[in-house]
């Protein structure tokens, strides 16, 4: 029997570009629930400095993630963490808005990391209370229009497997080490090994039953943006919303609308939890929105770079 090829192994990465003698910025981006946390805590364990107000759970850098929807000094804190050899960064909120800023990244490399859209969406039908086939759907084209924008990506890409990481950590962690040209110690290789694991009971704790709101949009046109959301515990303030679009702020009306699914499905005791949004400035299809609870950035389910209606 012939020996199998090298070139017909599938190691469930592949790399797009020219591979640079040093990347000095890892960028991780990916739809929501699909491994982004677990390629973050796999280069955090490896010593690359992820963000100084860093969580060592979702590994997203706050500080700089809250800056990159702002006019703010988001461009000073890159700066600032140039202070190290290589440094990553990951927030899916902000997938849109990394890519659109990647000249800003000192030499960075960009990391994709996809998984079974059945597995993401069967989380998120769970998570947000949604049905299957609507989450399936949603997956699907919010994975698509991301996929399109790494088309166009000028900077190395790396695209990995979520499902080949978990079965072959060996071979991602080594590739992973070659591309950056880091050299942890063993101790450190041990605890990345160790660490990578599916769905850790940690991630699930915070990440998915405590959030402090529950919401969802439904639906967005070039004129509104529809859906509904609410705190977990009834009775509290009601969430107020901020609209993003291209990451900044915009001023918008709100409708508020009773929503008697909601109520049915008992998410909400009133179903008084529904809204219409209209932007006051003028958006188009190319622009890329985000809708948000304001005291603590928690984005809405699929409100990330969420796609507009077929026929608006």
């Amino acid at each position: 029997m012939e020996a199998t090829s090298s070139r017909n192994i599938n190691q469930g990465f592949h790399f797009k570009g020219a591979v640079q003698k040093t990347f000095r910025s890892v960028l991780v981006v990916g739809i929501e629930r699909s491994g982004t946390s677990m390629v973050a805590g796999v280069l955090s364990q490896l010593g690359v400095f992820m963000g100084d107000s860093c969580s060592d759970i979702t590994y997203e850098d706050e500080r700089l993630g809250a800056l990159m929807k702002t006019r703010q000094k988001w461009r000073d804190v890159i700066e600032e963490y140039c202070q190290y050899p290589v440094w990553g960064f990951k927030r899916p909120s902000c997938n849109f808005l990394i890519l659109k800023r990647l000249r800003y990244f000192p030499s960075p490399l960009v990391i994709f990391i996809a998984r079974d859209v059945v597995s993401v969406s069967t989380r998120c039908a769970q998570v947000y209370n949604r049905p299957f086939d609507q989450e399936l759907n949603r997956v699907l084209v919010a994975q698509s229009k991301l996929t399109k924008k790494l088309a166009s990506c000028r900077s190395p890409v790396l695209y990995l497997s979520y499902e080949k990481v978990i079965s072959k950590p060996d071979d991602f962690v080594t590739s992973l080490c070659n591309y950056l040209g880091i050299r942890p110690t063993q101790a450190q290789l041990d605890k990345t090994y160790h660490f990578i694991q599916p769905e850790p009971q940690s991630y699930l704790t915070v990440c998915e039953p405590h959030l402090k709101y529950v919401g969802y949009v439904d639906s967005a046109d070039v004129n509104s943006v529809s859906g509904w959301v609410c705190t977990r515990k009834y009775g509290e303030q009601k969430p107020e919303l901020q609209l993003l679009v291209n990451g900044l702020s915009m001023k918008f009306n709100i409708e508020m609308i009773e929503r008697s699914d909601i109520k049915q499905q008992g998410i909400h005791p009133t179903g008084e939890c529904g809204f219409r949004i209209t932007p006051e400035s003028a958006i188009k299809k190319s622009d890329h929105l985000e809708l948000i609870v304001r005291d603590n950035g928690q984005p809405l389910a699929f409100s990330s770079g969420f796609y507009f209606n077929e026929d608006s």
